[in-house]
């Protein structure tokens, strides 16, 4: 694991977030810190090579680079935004350290689901990644499906309407990134936008 999760990122979005539904009492199921954030354990999912932990970087620190070797185990990200503490887990995908991953689905609210819009074989395979994530995750939870690499236009092998239509079928949101090129803002609006979603559908006590 990663000592990147001893840092604290702050979470960098659009200038107009989305707003968190009203959040009043002890979410069921869900911790605050002590600062009375609440925590959401958010999972990176998908095939090696789609370009996870390049989104990782987008997401957190707005950088890219070209030097990324496959990630082996589990690397750990927190990410401040109020009221969330956001836990990000970028999960190694490769077939041979699958059998790790399900235990990383556990308590997981929000899954960002990857695949690479040039590799046809990675959007086949979100279907057994989305059998895994419902078998395994939080209930109730929101998946967010990100086809990667859009940069490459000239070797795209998957349409945006099939990637949008798998979407739609499974109740997931979509959303087209390279993490190569476009800046972290859109993708961090539609991640704050997939968690407010998440807590519109959790009870609150108290």
């Amino acid at each position: 694991m990663s000592s990147m999760g001893q840092t604290v990122s702050e979470f960098v979005y659009g200038p107009q977030p989305p707003k968190p539904p009203p959040l009043k009492g002890h979410p069921t199921g869900l911790k605050r810190t002590s600062d009375n954030l609440i925590i959401i354990k958010m999972g990176m999912i998908g095939d090696s090579g789609v370009g996870k932990t390049s989104i990782v970087e987008r997401i957190t620190e707005n950088r890219f680079c070209s030097n990324y070797v496959c990630t082996i185990g589990v690397d750990f990200r927190v990410l401040r935004s109020e009221p969330y503490k956001i836990q990000l887990w970028d999960t190694a995908g490769a077939e041979r350290f699958r059998r790790i991953t399900p235990s990383f689905y556990r308590g997981m609210a929000v899954v960002l689901l990857v695949f690479d819009i040039s590799n046809r074989e990675t959007f086949n395979s979100i279907t057994q990644w989305t059998a895994e994530i419902r078998a395994h995750a939080r209930p109730n939870h929101e998946i967010l499906l990100i086809g990667n690499k859009t940069d490459l236009v000239d070797k795209r092998a998957v349409t945006t309407e099939e990637a949008e239509k798998y979407a739609f079928d499974n109740e997931m949101m979509y959303i087209e990134v390279s993490a190569k090129s476009d800046d972290n803002k859109v993708i961090n609006s539609k991640i704050l936008e997939v968690i407010n979603k998440y807590m519109s559908k959790v009870d609150f006590k108290g």
